[in-house]
């Protein structure tokens, strides 16, 4: 694993290949007019934070993946790679999607890219996977009702799990409150030396 902070325009996580925005590729797509709206300029740390604790799980093959605000969808790709798991990433921003593509590319797998925000996504939309996941992306109040109503429409079926990391903003501390008065959850604390050094939390439930 490399440090984020090396010269170099891109590195490896987990086997995985990382692009810094300053890639001549990520570049490319800024200039062909590519711009995310709201935080898909780049990866954020809780992705790198996620991908550490979902390389100690037990995923099965059999299982499928949805990573919601998935910007540029790095977790997708580990869990692809690693796991040999049918997976798809989903965002608000369809800004974020040639991004997730050149990503996905670059690590030469295939993953789907739904346009679609949190609050879009139905009882019928999630029936179709087995665990949920995402990183940084319960950063408003708003946004904590949107995935406390997600968590708990998703997990309305046996055999799920939800594994959602952050850096431990309140909008998500509330959420991990509120969604464990009525869900198995537990709050991990997690932290990391590789890329970067971090610290925040993974919320896991099996249900």
């Amino acid at each position: 694993m490399h440090s984020i902070k090396g010269p170099e325009d891109s590195f490896f996580v987990q086997d995985v290949m990382v692009l810094k925005p300053d890639h001549l590729d990520v570049q490319h797509l800024k200039r062909m007019g590519h711009h995310p709206k709201w935080f898909g300029s780049k990866i954020w740390c809780s992705s790198y934070l996620l991908i550490d604790y979902l390389a100690s799980c037990q995923i099965q093959s059999s299982q499928k993946i949805l990573e919601v605000g998935c910007g540029w969808g790095l977790p997708s790709v580990f869990v692809k790679k690693h796991f040999n798991v049918d997976v798809e990433a989903s965002d608000g921003d369809f800004n974020v999607f040639a991004y997730q593509q050149l990503i996905s590319q670059k690590n030469k797998v295939h993953i789907p890219f739904q346009d679609k925000k949190i609050r879009q996504f139905n009882k019928h939309d999630l029936s179709a996977f087995d665990v949920l996941m995402g990183a940084d992306i319960c950063y408003s109040t708003n946004l904590a009702d949107e995935i406390c109503r997600m968590c708990q429409c998703f997990c309305a079926d046996a055999d799920k799990e939800i594994i959602l990391a952050d850096k431990g903003c309140e909008p998500f501390l509330k959420l991990v409150e509120r969604l464990a008065d009525e869900l198995p959850v537990t709050l991990h604390v997690v932290s990391i030396d590789l890329p970067l050094k971090a610290d925040g939390y993974v919320m896991h439930i099996r249900q």
